[in-house]
C-alpha cells in the first residue's frame, strides 16, 4: 500500500517553518523526499518520514486495529465486519499508514495530535473501498 506523500507546503505547515527550510532540509539530506517532474521540479515527502523529522511516531492500521481489539475484547472477524472488509480490503488496510495528524489548535498555534486526518481517512477508505465513516469509527472509539 502506497504511503501518503505529501508537498513541501504540506510539511513546512506541520513542522511550523518556512518552505525554504523545508527546500534546505531535502538539498542537505536531513530530509528525505522524492523529486517530481523535469529538472527543477517539485518535491514529495512520505509522511513518515515527516514524522521522523518531527518525533512522531508512526502506525499502520495494523497497530491500530490490534489496539482496538484488545480493548474491546473483539475479533479479526468482528472487526473485518465493523468495517465490512473483505479479508484481502483488511489485509491492505492493515499496512496503510495513519501516522499523527489531525490538526487542532493549542495556544493559538496548529499542533497535530493522535489521530490521523479526516482526510487522510477518507483517503485511506476510499482507496481500499471501505466506508470511511465505519473507518472514522473504528479509529476515534480507542
Amino acid at each position: 500500500m502506497a504511503e501518503r506523500m505529501l508537498k513541501v507546503n504540506e510539511v513546512a505547515e506541520r513542522a511550523r517553518v518556512n518552505p525554504e527550510t523545508v527546500r534546505r532540509w531535502l538539498r542537505d539530506g536531513s530530509l528525505r523526499g522524492v523529486r517530481i517532474g523535469p529538472g527543477r521540479g517539485s518535491y514529495r515527502i512520505a509522511e513518515s518520514e515527516v514524522n521522523r523529522i518531527l518525533g512522531m511516531p508512526t502506525r499502520t492500521l495494523g497497530d491500530v486495529f490490534a489496539e482496538w481489539m484488545r480493548n474491546n475484547g473483539r475479533t479479526e472477524d468482528e472487526l473485518r465486519a465493523e468495517l465490512g472488509a473483505s479479508p484481502e480490503q483488511f489485509a491492505a488496510l492493515s499496512g496503510s499508514i495513519v501516522s499523527p495528524g489531525m490538526m487542532v489548535m493549542v495556544a493559538g498555534q496548529p499542533s497535530y495530535g493522535p489521530f490521523p486526518s479526516p482526510h487522510a481517512i477518507e483517503e485511506i477508505a476510499n482507496r481500499n473501498q471501505i466506508d470511511p465513516a465505519a473507518l472514522t469509527r473504528v479509529i476515534k472509539s480507542l
